[in-house]
């Protein structure tokens, strides 16, 4: 039986190359850059070598430049070879996270709203577990004093390990355990099962917020290099020097010499 195919139905997508293929494709693809690159390595090698005690004279300095400028523009040609081969899978990527992206956005309000409906009754559920747990401990701490004092005046009579004593014992220890329940997490006091097995229950996550930012100790802050990148755009650069005319206090300007090659 022949199958019907809808008429809305778009052509099926091919089955995405293994990270494998897509390095042994490039690297057929693109074996005139590895070629070149194993020539800049043969000959920037040897001139490090050759001029290994160091550089001495302008001519030997332009013959290291122009390995340099070289081995630049392989690498440039490298990276445009990298996003003109790159960019079919970051578009298909990219659509395929704005599918997963449009699929979950009809549903973030409902989500929130119900969130919101299950956490109010999570409120109540807790505070009434709490209370009962709580009215528990207090019960079974009294009987343990009570105990307590029966063993005193027993103890006389019994010693330290009479019947007295073991009971008052048994009391405190199931005090113990009824006010940690009480005291239990959250997660404690709300867990609810559904009849198809789902568990709801209130998780607490601890984050911060600044209170008063003059009270933060300087050890938990950290300069802003965005805005003192922006402080020099808007103060400029000295013309000769290039060194930033902005004054910020508690910061100094540092030259980082590096070489450069056209």
């Amino acid at each position: 039986m022949n199958e019907v195919v809808p008429a809305n139905r778009p052509v099926p997508l091919g089955r995405p190359p293994s990270p494998e293929q897509v390095t042994a494709w490039l690297d057929y693809e693109l074996e005139p850059l590895i070629a070149r690159r194993a020539e800049l390595v043969a000959a920037i090698e040897a001139t490090v070598k050759k001029y290994a005690a160091g550089i001495v004279n302008d001519d030997q300095q332009g013959i290291a430049a122009e390995n340099l400028r070289m081995a630049n523009a392989a690498v440039r040609a490298a990276a445009d070879a990298h996003e003109l081969h790159k960019r079919p899978y970051l578009e298909a990527g990219r659509a395929v996270d704005r599918w997963k992206n449009g699929y979950s956005v009809p549903l973030a309000d409902p989500i929130e709203r119900l969130t919101r409906l299950m956490l109010a009754y999570s409120d109540r559920r807790e505070a009434e577990s709490r209370a009962a747990a709580q009215a528990e401990a207090d019960r079974l701490a009294a009987e343990a004093a009570a105990q307590a004092k029966a063993a005193e005046r027993e103890a006389p009579s019994e010693g330290m390990f009479g019947p007295a004593s073991e009971a008052a014992y048994e009391k405190t220890l199931a005090a113990v355990r009824a006010q940690d329940a009480a005291d239990a997490r959250p997660a404690e006091h709300t867990r609810v099962r559904g009849v198809a097995g789902a568990v709801a229950s209130v998780r607490v996550a601890w984050g911060w917020e600044t209170e008063n930012f003059a009270k933060v100790h300087r050890r938990f802050l950290m300069v802003n290099p965005d805005a003192i990148a922006a402080e020099v755009r808007a103060k400029g650069r000295d013309a000769k020097t290039g060194r930033p005319l902005a004054v910020i206090a508690g910061i100094k300007w540092v030259a980082k010499r590096a070489m450069g090659v056209r």
